[in-house]
């Protein structure tokens, strides 16, 4: 049966172009004149007959100065294009009151208004360059370590502070329950623990409730539940599903971000207001000072923000967006900054390989809005959570700790456990098919490596920044494939010669791409993708080796982990939101459900195709063995069988097989404690 093709990086108009850059048609033509944009003509000499790749387009973007490029009438006019669309009632007041005073005047006053254009073009050209002139700044904060506020050992992520209190998740029983400790520090303990993961994102003005996330598993868009403080019976918002959130002033309404659109709703209300949809996802909701005003970051699929955007206006439906002059990829911390108008987060600059602390300042000015951002502090401290006290000065910080462990092997009959590969400690372990030589990236930076599988012949084959993770051998062993991402770069498949020479990119396109799984030809790799849900784009995929075509297996929407069996009948994948373990039969051409309640990420299949391995998260943590095709389940690895006994303090459950089946564990566990910094 047919698949439908996808990921086609080619654009075949001026007008697809200008779309593609947020441009319009007048400036991308004069791009390609001035600046080298690469732009391709069809045989034959038309003028109009142009076609264009998207990742030349990117990779030209990326390397482009436009700082001081202003642009044509209609672009400054329009912003930067990240704008996609906005339901029919936003802007319906004062934008559609002046087209009409625009249209009765235009016979009389056009050389006013032709003036009046070519004044205002100047002073948003001189303000544009004075934005990007001064848009970037450098603070220096000097964080010093005053206390270890906590000592469980435990998980923890998301840090919200208010009245002398941090709020944050916790791990417990295999699942983030909502915690609380002073902080001064003193006794953490839970507060509320449903049976999902539920971690704080927002609090009220009045710090009395706050915004709490609830999911199953990592879904990306999750359940929004407001929760009283000190304590009460908590209830949710509506049955909206979000990634972001943040309550505005008068404690009233609370912004959230779904998808790519921006809503309000008031607690007990049912229906929430869009007031806008954006191209990219709207991150990072922060408030203006009076209300008056709704800011948040756009997050390109690379995890990386490109631009920030702010509603204003009546119900907040009048939207600006604002290309970054320092992109920034993404990290997981962030807070409030020192005022409500500003936010700090940790991040890295797409132009280097060291994170930073971030703080991006939002004002206005007489030409609009504007903002300035500065690496406010470089110290390398890894965090997992954020929080500013403005009155003391005092930053908390959830710090990540991993600790390392090597390899560890479970003997598939006696269950005994053995390290393996001493003195290295990594993950993503895969075995070659003649079981003489194992591949794996390192925990220090996530670089990929073989060796024999008694570790020695060492080789390494990538470097950072370049990141690696589950690399895979082909059937016939002379070949790695890999996903590797480098900063401001999307996760992409590449397959390396081990013969020599330069990894080459398995296909064209700028999609997330997911673990590569070779078919037992060697002929194609299936994968999911990666930083999909945001955009609603999971599926599963297969490229064609030789020729790097992409196809869209039909009725894998919403589904991600692709693993095909060893012996090609079968590819497995898992339904990211309901936490089924599907099957592809590839002769028939359809899907069939195995088995539910698959709340973990991993999956592999024994050697002779009959069973699948996969991980299981929450409080009975386990590794189990799942029969083909009836979906009978059985645990074959539980954390206390290796002298753990709190699955809590355990990772993912990150494992592979041996060529034997026996699990190899990824052993390495991650504590993360909060702690207290001062500013100087």
């Amino acid at each position: 049966m047919p698949v439908e093709a996808v990921g086609n990086d080619r654009l075949d108009s001026w007008k697809e172009i200008a779309a593609h850059l947020g441009r319009n048609e007048r400036t991308v033509v004069r791009w390609e004149k001035e600046r080298g944009l690469p732009v391709h003509r069809v045989p034959g000499g038309l003028r109009r007959g142009v076609f264009a790749y998207r990742k030349e387009l990117d990779a030209w973007l990326a390397g482009a100065d436009l700082s001081e490029d202003d642009g044509d009438l209609e672009d400054v006019a329009s912003g930067s294009g990240l704008v996609e669309r906005l339901p029919a009632e936003v802007g319906d007041g004062e934008g559609k009151l002046a087209a009409r005073q625009s249209e009765s005047g235009q016979g009389r006053f056009f050389p006013l208004v032709v003036g009046a254009c070519v004044v205002l073009a100047a002073l948003l050209g001189v303000a544009g360059y004075a934005r990007y002139r001064t848009g970037r700044e450098e603070k220096s904060w000097v964080l010093v370590e005053r206390a270890e506020l906590s000592n469980n050992g435990r998980e923890k992520r998301q840090l919200v502070l208010g009245a002398g209190v941090l709020y944050f998740g916790e791990k417990e029983n295999g699942r983030y329950g909502l915690a609380a400790m002073p902080a001064s520090g003193g006794e953490e303990r839970i507060l509320w623990s449903p049976a999902a993961n539920a971690e704080p994102i927002a609090i009220s003005p009045d710090g009395s409730k706050l915004v709490v996330t609830v999911a199953a598993g990592d879904e990306e868009e999750r359940e929004l539940w407001i929760y009283p403080l000190p304590g009460g019976p908590p209830h949710r918002l509506s049955t909206i599903t979000a990634h972001a959130a943040a309550w505005a002033p008068d404690g009233e309404l609370i912004a959230f971000a779904s998808g790519d659109g921006v809503y309000l709703i008031e607690d007990g209300q049912a229906t929430p207001r869009l007031i806008g949809k954006f191209a990219r996802n709207a991150m990072r909701l922060q408030w203006s000072t009076d209300g008056s005003a709704l800011r948040f970051l756009l997050l390109d699929n690379t995890n990386t923000f490109v631009a920030w955007g702010e509603l204003s206006g009546a119900g907040l439906t009048t939207a600006t967006i604002h290309p970054l002059a320092t992109p920034v990829t993404v990290g997981t911390a962030w807070a409030p900054g020192e005022t409500d108008d500003s936010l700090i987060f940790a991040g890295t600059p797409i132009d280097s390989n060291r994170s930073a602390l971030w703080e991006m300042r939002f004002s206005r000015r007489w030409w609009g809005p504007s903002e300035t951002i500065a690496a406010v502090s470089r110290q390398q401290i890894l965090m997992n959570g954020l929080a500013l006290d403005r009155a003391t000065r005092q930053i908390y910080v959830v710090r990540n700790s991993s600790v390392p462990g090597g390899f560890k092997e479970i003997d598939s009959r006696t269950k005994e456990v053995t390290p393996i590969l001493p003195g290295i400690t990594g993950a993503f372990l895969d075995y070659s098919p003649n079981r003489e030589w194992v591949s794996y990236s390192t925990l220090s930076d996530l670089s990929l490596w073989m060796s024999k599988v008694d570790g020695t012949s060492a080789r390494q084959l990538t470097f950072p920044p370049e990141v690696v993770e589950l690399a895979r051998w082909s059937p016939d062993g002379k070949h790695l494939a890999f996903m590797k991402s480098s900063p401001g770069h999307p996760w992409r498949i590449y397959i390396q010669d081990l013969a020599g020479g330069e990894a080459r990119e398995a296909s064209a396109g700028d999609d997330g791409q997911g673990a590569p799984s070779w078919s037992a030809d060697g002929k194609y790799i299936a994968y999911g993708g990666v930083v999909c849900e945001r955009s609603g784009t999971c599926a599963i995929h297969r490229i064609e080796v030789a020729t790097g075509r992409v196809e869209t297996l039909p009725g894998s929407e919403g589904l991600f982990t692709a693993r095909w069996s060893p012996d090609g009948r079968w590819i497995a994948a898992i339904h990211l939101n309901e936490h089924q373990l599907m099957l592809f039969d590839v002769k028939a051409w359809k899907w069939q459900k195995l088995a539910d309640g698959m709340t973990g990420d991993d999956l592999s299949w024994a050697s002779d195709s009959r069973s699948l391995y996969a991980n299981i998260h929450g409080p009975d943590a386990r590794i189990v063995r799942i029969r083909v095709p009836d979906g009978v389940a059985e645990a074959v690895y539980r954390p206390e069988m290796s002298g753990r006994v709190d699955s809590s303090q355990d990772d993912d459950l990150q494992f592979s097989l041996t060529p034997d089946d026996s699990l190899v564990l990824h052993n390495r566990v991650d504590r993360q404690e909060i702690y207290a910094y001062e500013i100087h």
